[in-house]
């Protein structure tokens, strides 16, 4: 694995912490972007990055909490890492993206406590057909005065 470094990957890590204090192993949905400027290149996505966000189609999830519908929608570190690692992976080996991730993956005891509700990329899309949904909505049902 040359294009990354184990500093690089400690980076990651350390930075995580600084987000994540109590090893929750999830930092909310929220604070992924403030997250993703901290870090130091080449990990680094600058902001603004909520483009960039999306094209990393990084998993939300929910932690499982008993049925509890008001669950704060985090970002678990396993799918952070795995998004920073293929943007970096894709800038420096485009000819052979998606080869090197399963050398660096890291799986974590509590990944079962999280439930996979979306991604960064199809939260987007739910947004744009939203709107959508009620531009067409206002065009057909005008208001009148």
């Amino acid at each position: 694995m040359d294009f990354m470094t184990e500093d690089d990957i400690e980076m990651f890590f350390e930075t995580w912490m600084q987000f994540d204090p109590t090893a929750t192993q999830a930092i909310p949905y929220s604070r992924l972007s403030m997250f993703l400027d901290a870090l130091k290149p080449p990990l680094r996505v600058p902001l603004p990055n909520q483009e960039n966000i999306v094209a990393l189609d990084v998993a939300i999830s929910q932690r499982n909490t008993d049925g509890d519908d008001n669950a704060t929608e985090v970002v678990h570190v396993d799918d952070a890492f795995e998004a920073v690692i293929k943007s970096v992976e894709k800038t420096y080996f485009e000819d052979t993206y998606g080869t090197h991730v399963e050398d660096v993956k890291v799986t974590t005891d509590l990944a079962f406590k999280f439930k996979r509700v979306s991604t960064t990329l199809q939260r987007r899309r739910e947004e744009y057909c939203s709107t959508l949904a009620q531009e067409s909505y206002r065009w057909v049902n005008p208001i009148h005065s």
